[in-house]
């Protein structure tokens, strides 16, 4: 059976192997009272449902319950059902079989927050072999001396790690997050600049009504790549 890998970024969760980069699924969730969207499509709806919209399961996951307002399906409690239900509908668009994946991480993960990855990976078919510190791989290929640093980009965070070769090993001496650098930061600064550009040269406000301000969410990240 071919490995894959899955990388834990909820600026989009990657699932690839040999053949590249399967499909990338962005760390949004959006809660309705009997289905839950996941992914790319819940992204695309999420100004349009704010109060049942989620982006930050994968970063806060935990067992903490999540205001029940804003989980209307029963089946919901915590960010970690949220993150349990993304990776079931990632296995289930790549096919839906069993199969073995290394889970490449963030490096501020904490020990709970592996463990709680880990048990509700159990519920899916994927059947982690391995847990790899996503600083950490990046800075594989570094030369053999000195350090690395590496940034990561997040839905609402940066991450800054510095990575450094010891006795042939590579290991992560420090991780700092930086809050509100995110890309949906990014996006939601665009957003505002944006606004402010039309309402000044046609008179129209797009973020007064929710269709029209997701219709300009859904078009900035086109306009940025």
């Amino acid at each position: 059976m071919t490995l894959q890998l899955l990388e834990l970024n909820d600026n989009g969760v990657a699932l690839g192997g040999e053949d590249g980069v399967l499909l990338t699924s962005a760390g949004f969730a959006l809660a309705k009272e009997k289905e839950v969207l996941l992914g790319n499509e819940a992204r695309a709806q999420s100004r349009l449902h704010p109060n049942q919209s989620h982006s930050r399961y994968w970063q806060d996951l935990s067992l903490e319950p999540l205001p029940s307002g804003r989980l209307p399906n029963e089946n919901l409690r915590h960010s970690a059902d949220l993150a349990h239900a993304h990776l079931q509908a990632i296995a289930e668009q790549s096919g839906g079989e069993p199969r073995d994946v290394v889970l490449i991480v963030p490096s501020r993960f904490s020990r709970q927050q592996l463990g709680i990855l880990l048990v509700i990976a159990k519920k899916t078919p994927l059947r982690v072999v391995s847990l790899v510190d996503s600083a950490l791989l990046a800075a594989a290929s570094a030369p053999a001396e000195g350090a690395t640093v590496v940034v990561q980009q997040q839905l609402h965070q940066t991450l800054i790690s510095l990575v450094e070769w010891q006795g042939g090993r590579l290991k992560v001496e420090a991780s700092v997050a930086l809050p509100s650098t995110g890309s949906e930061n990014v996006i939601d600064a665009l957003m505002q600049f944006s606004t402010e550009l039309f309402i000044e040269q046609c008179r129209f406000n797009p973020q007064h009504d929710a269709p029209t301000e997701q219709l300009l969410y859904n078009a900035l990240p086109d306009w940025l790549r």
